[in-house]
């Protein structure tokens, strides 16, 4: 995703088809976790701390309950361009 302010692809958030609980993190390259919600709404400007996060590869680590009521777990990886 590209969150430069001219309005295409500004936040990283997966599409699901959740219907329970939803947990979404996202690590930097150390395993650091920079990004952590709950809320299947919120999306991840490409900051961390409030400060411009530096372009990259990000791991991602999503558990939700899917349609059919299991619980799924998606890891996947997001890359920041700036």
């Amino acid at each position: 995703f590209t969150p430069n302010g001219d309005g295409k692809n500004e936040a990283f958030y997966p599409v699901t088809n959740y219907k329970g609980p939803y947990d979404l993190r996202i690590f930097d390259r150390w395993g650091v976790r920079i990004f952590y919600s709950q809320n299947p709404t919120d999306q991840w400007d490409g900051r961390i701390n409030g400060e411009l996060a530096l372009p990259g590869a990000y791991s991602y680590v999503l558990t939700y309950e899917g349609c059919r009521g299991s619980q799924e777990v998606v890891y996947g990886t997001v890359f920041l361009l700036r």
